[in-house]
């Protein structure tokens, strides 16, 4: 059936809610509500607050995604739509196609709120419209509904935009891929691959120097979709490999290396290796952070040749 939007303001989302209820002459039911999508400069974001309204909430699904957009929120709820889709069932559908290609990892709210409480960095999927020139030119459609961005949050605030490799290089290195999409250059011929991970293992140790060290073993099976010039396996494997590496390190630079932010859960990881090390410097975890190294080994067998 067709979809309406309704759009009121309000102080707090309190207010606003109640002046929804105004409008409609019915009570506002958040229970069913598939996605919480927020909006305007990141600089005004008061994340906790939000959040701590949606908490207290007893109708709210505390599973329900979290999601950002650099304008406002309304400009995409208000959107008009294909006939009979709802738009939070297009927004969430782009955010579970952007995790199947590995560029981010949807965020749920009771996520967000637990690792708000625990001081650690995140990372928030932004979504954006693919439209015309002319507000609300043509329909939405799942084509036209993008997530190829986050916001990262770091000490319970927004630090500024992710894209999507530097998301795919946080994800890696916490573990979280269980698949990734790339296209690789060798010596000018573009090769199509899909990596699904599996047996992922992480662990920390404290080295002589007294700085954690961060060991990652990935392992993950290797699917050419698209060989046009006829490269060999083991060079596209050794290509793959590669770029992953090159992604790591971007996850890494924009997180912890840049200003100490534990978007790679490098403290959760801590309290369960090495939890006397963990209480020791909790009150430093920044620094912590700043100064751990990762170690990572890459695995790949290529489905196709049946060789690693």
């Amino acid at each position: 059936g067709n979809v309406s939007t309704i759009v009121t303001k309000g102080e707090t989302i309190s207010e606003a809610r109640t002046r929804l209820s105004l409008h409609t002459g019915k009570r506002v039911f958040t229970g069913n509500a598939e996605l919480i999508l927020l909006g305007g400069g990141i600089e005004r974001l008061e994340l906790s607050r939000v959040l701590n309204y949606f908490w207290d909430n007893n109708d709210i699904y505390m599973g329900i995604n979290l999601a950002w957009t650099r304008g406002e929120a309304k400009s995409i709820v208000s959107a008009s739509l294909e006939h009979g889709t709802a738009m939070a069932e297009l927004l969430c559908e782009a955010i579970g196609s952007s995790y199947e290609a590995g560029s981010l990892t949807p965020l749920r709210l009771i996520e967000a709120y637990n690792r708000l409480e625990m001081g650690e960095g995140f990372l928030i999927p932004c979504l954006s419209l693919k439209t015309g020139d002319e507000e609300d030119s043509e329909p939405v459609s799942p084509e036209t509904v993008t997530a190829s961005e986050c916001v990262l949050i770091s000490e319970g605030r927004a630090s500024g935009y992710v894209t999507a490799e530097e998301a795919s290089g946080i994800a890696l290195l916490k573990g979280g891929l269980s698949s990734k999409s790339m296209t690789i250059d060798l010596g000018g011929d573009r090769v199509s691959v899909i990596i699904n991970f599996y047996g992922v293992k992480r662990s920390a140790v404290i080295e002589e120097s007294g700085w954690p060290v961060v060991r990652l073993a990935l392992n993950g099976r290797l699917s050419v979709t698209d060989n046009p010039g006829g490269r060999d396996s083991g060079e596209i494997t050794e290509g793959v490999r590669e770029e992953l590496f090159r992604l790591a390190a971007l996850g890494y630079d924009r997180t912890a290396g840049l200003d100490g932010c534990d978007a790679l859960d490098i403290a959760r990881l801590l309290r369960s290796c090495e939890s006397g090390y963990y209480y020791e410097n909790r009150d430093v975890l920044p620094a912590v952070a700043m100064n751990t190294a990762f170690e990572m080994t890459i695995s790949l067998w290529d489905s196709s040749q049946g060789g690693t």
